[in-house]
């Protein structure tokens, strides 16, 4: 048996696809404030309003115990791993392959072997890691999680 919850976000998905090109449809022809297409973005206001407030009213306080920090320096690493990897990747055909776009990529290797290193520590720090580190010992996990950080 399908739970009410399953069942009121397909009825919500149904609605949406079926009233929202309606809706988009009149606020184009009405040319509300002379902007022509670009009211359309207007009916998420209400909808934004009535999320807020039903998850206000509805949804359990979700506050943990031990509260998640946020890993700064991770995101650095990483951030800096995937430009590395990523900038070269794009602009590197376009411009002929200089030396440049592989010393970047090679320059990006050291610094996943650094974000694995440094999520372990965190892990050990405050139990707030990005990836969480346990993730990458499944054989069947870590192919996913490259593909994903990809």
């Amino acid at each position: 048996m399908l739970d009410r919850s399953v069942i009121a976000i397909g009825a919500l998905g149904g609605l949406a696809a079926s009233l929202g090109p309606v809706i988009g449809g009149l606020l184009i022809k009405a040319n509300v404030f002379g902007w022509d297409w670009r009211p359309i973005f207007l009916i998420n206001v209400p909808i934004g309003i009535f999320g807020l407030l039903a998850a206000a009213k509805y949804l359990p306080n979700g506050k943990s115990e031990h509260p998640l920090k946020l890993d700064l320096v991770g995101t650095a690493i990483i951030v800096g791993a995937m430009v590395l990897l990523i900038f070269p990747l794009i602009e590197g055909r376009d411009l002929g392959w200089p030396v440049w776009t592989f010393v970047m990529m090679a320059a990006a290797a050291p610094l996943f072997v650094l974000f694995a290193w440094w999520q372990k520590k965190k892990d050990k720090l405050d139990h707030s890691p990005l990836i969480l580190p346990s993730l990458f010992k499944s054989p069947r996990s870590t192919p996913l999680l490259l593909v994903l950080c990809h």
